[in-house]
C-alpha cells in the first residue's frame, strides 16, 4: 500500500502533471501548425514583467523543453534574455550556457526602457520603441561563438524611428558581434586543436 500523501505532495504532484500537460499541448500544436503551413516554427523566448507564480522550472528550463518535445527550433530573443535577468536576477550568459546551441535558428535584437510598479519596483520593458542596448550585443557575440549554423539576425523596432542611417548602424553593429563571436569561437577552436597536438 503506498503510503497518504500530504497536501502541498498533493499539489505539486498535481502542478507538475499540469506542466508536463502544458508542454505536451504545446508540442502538440506547434505539430499542428507544422502541418498545415508546412513547415515547423520556430519557438521564441518572451520577456515578461512578472515571474510565473507556481512555476517548478526556470525559463530557459521551460523553454528547452518545449523545443525539446516540438521539435521545433528556436527563435532567440536576446533583449527578451537581457530585460528578464534584469527583472528576475539570473545571468544571461548562464541562460545561453543551458540552451542546445544547435537548436538556435534566429535571433531578435530589440530595445527596451525602464518602468515604475507598485512601491520603488521597476521593471525593465521590452518595448520595441528604443535601440538596442551594449548588453544586447555583448549577448550577440556570445551566441556567435556558440552556434555554428547561418543565422538571420533581426532587428525589432515598432515605433519612435531613428533615422535610416541610426537603424543601418545597428545592423552593422549586430553583423560585427556576431562576426566577432564567430571569430572568438574559431580561434578557441584552434588553440585547443594546438595543445591537444602538443
Amino acid at each position: 500500500m503506498l503510503p497518504a500523501l500530504t497536501t502541498t505532495e498533493r499539489a505539486e504532484r498535481g502542478l507538475s502533471d499540469l506542466v508536463a500537460a502544458a508542454r505536451q499541448a504545446s508540442a502538440a500544436n506547434l505539430s499542428r501548425a507544422a502541418s498545415v503551413v508546412g513547415s515547423r516554427p520556430m519557438v521564441e523566448n518572451i520577456s515578461t514583467l512578472m515571474d510565473p507564480p507556481a512555476s517548478d522550472r526556470s525559463e530557459v528550463e521551460w523553454i528547452s523543453s518545449v523545443i525539446a518535445a516540438s521539435g521545433c527550433d528556436l527563435l532567440l530573443d536576446l533583449h527578451n534574455v537581457h530585460a528578464n535577468g534584469l527583472n528576475f536576477g539570473f545571468d544571461p550568459i548562464d541562460y545561453l550556457d543551458r540552451l542546445d546551441s544547435k537548436r538556435i535558428g534566429a535571433i531578435h535584437l530589440a530595445g527596451g526602457c525602464w518602468i515604475d510598479g507598485a512601491g520603488d519596483e521597476r521593471r525593465y520593458l521590452d518595448d520595441h520603441l528604443h535601440d538596442v542596448p551594449d548588453p544586447v550585443y555583448d549577448l550577440l557575440v556570445e551566441v556567435g561563438a556558440r552556434v555554428r549554423r547561418p543565422l538571420t539576425v533581426i532587428l525589432e523596432r515598432d515605433g519612435r524611428f531613428p533615422p535610416m542611417s541610426d537603424l543601418l548602424w545597428q545592423l552593422d553593429r549586430a553583423r560585427a558581434a556576431l562576426a566577432q563571436g564567430r571569430l572568438r569561437a574559431e580561434r578557441d577552436g584552434a588553440a585547443t586543436r594546438m595543445s591537444n597536438e602538443a
